[in-house]
């Protein structure tokens, strides 16, 4: 939830151009602070670690309308993915054991959510 009330706060300072770039900056600092915190917390997805779902929300929410409505939405579609981590965010998951797998199946989830809620903006936008 940290990340969608980010994403409420920054949404209406920045324009595209500037959302792909803090969606890249969050992605890979997340690749580097899970790298990092695998070995120290002695697991490759420490559950202390929370900026790989920061970047998934991030992702999910690019482009969205800034309401409230879309906000929740982008936050329970992105869990959801998360959650069942439809391939290849269960190939990040299961088979890339570093910094790199911790963040992008959150990244990957965070692509479906994105797309998803797009999808679902045109169906409402063209009823």
């Amino acid at each position: 939830m940290p990340a969608v009330v980010a994403w409420w706060f920054l949404s209406p300072l920045l324009s595209w151009p500037w959302w792909i770039v803090v969606c890249v900056v969050t992605t890979a600092i997340s690749t580097l602070v899970a790298h990092r915190a695998g070995p120290l917390f002695g697991v490759t997805d420490a559950s202390e670690i929370v900026i790989d779902e920061v970047a998934g929300t991030f992702w999910t929410l690019f482009l969205v309308p800034h309401t409230l409505w879309w906000a929740l939405a982008g936050f329970l579609v992105f869990r959801v993915f998360d959650i069942v981590k439809p391939w290849p965010a269960s190939y990040f998951d299961k088979q890339v054991k570093n910094g790199f797998g911790v963040t992008m199946d959150d990244v990957v989830a965070g692509w479906y959510g994105c797309g998803v809620l797009h999808l679902a903006a045109l169906l409402l936008l063209h009823l």
